[in-house]
């Protein structure tokens, strides 16, 4: 129930912090 939710916002959180540094990344190297 509740701890699965949490669980769950949990590796959202996670994941989009991941996408968002493999975008950084992207960037950074297109510029380079």
């Amino acid at each position: 129930g509740e701890s699965l939710r949490l669980r769950f916002t949990y590796l959202n959180k996670v994941y989009d912090w991941f996408e968002e540094r493999l975008e950084i990344q992207a960037i950074a190297d297109d510029i380079t």
